[in-house]
């Protein structure tokens, strides 16, 4: 997920430039949320993509590059291994994210590339928050963001695996539709408040 740490200083921005304007956060991987943006029912969306490619009538911007690692609880057996490898996961409890998202499907390529067979023990989870505690309860492992992974490191909740993702779903992008902004200042400026912290 992108929303812990991408999300709340371009919301700052945003508020600090338009007081009045009024933004709605809405949740879920892009395959649930690209048609609602077709329809204009959403004004942007912001995704971790996978071999990304041209969409008819959607306009898309890269915002930044951050890796995603792989985590467990500290109570995990391979969170005190010192040389852990892939197939150390391979029967491992998985937090995925769902079956028919962009993320799935680009993690269940990535299993193939290193060598292993899609986990077959999961939870489908999106949330963050939720996967944490369950890393806590069980023998769990998933992946988070970097920055967010490093933060729950900090704090103790978290270990980082030392394994290479390899790039994986480490770019994330913005979608709009085409010419949106044209009649729609409001999703412009919080664009442009996207841009500008994430670059930073």
């Amino acid at each position: 997920s992108l929303a812990p740490t991408l999300l709340p200083p371009a919301i700052a921005l945003f508020k600090r430039s338009a007081p009045a304007a009024s933004l709605a956060v809405t949740e879920g991987h892009f395959n649930a949320l690209r048609p609602r943006l077709e329809a204009g029912k959403l004004d942007l969306v912001i995704a971790r993509v996978w071999h990304p490619g041209d969409l008819p009538g959607i306009e898309q911007s890269v915002l930044m590059s951050e890796p995603v690692v792989v985590v467990t609880g500290p109570g995990h057996p391979l969170a005190r291994h010192p040389g852990i490898a892939w197939p150390d996961l391979s029967e491992c409890l998985w937090l995925l994210p769902q079956s028919d998202s962009v993320a799935r499907h680009a993690l269940q390529a990535f299993f193939v590339e290193v060598g292993l067979s899609p986990p077959e023990n999961t939870i489908d989870s999106v949330s963050l928050t939720l996967n944490v505690e369950l890393m806590h309860l069980t023998q769990a492992v998933g992946i988070f963001p970097l920055a967010l992974a490093r933060r729950h490191a900090l704090r103790g909740d978290l270990v980082i695996l030392p394994l290479d993702t390899n790039g994986l779903l480490s770019e994330a992008r913005c979608f709009w539709r085409r010419g949106q902004f044209e009649t729609n200042g409001t999703a412009d400026l919080f664009l442009t408040c996207l841009r500008e912290t994430s670059a930073s």
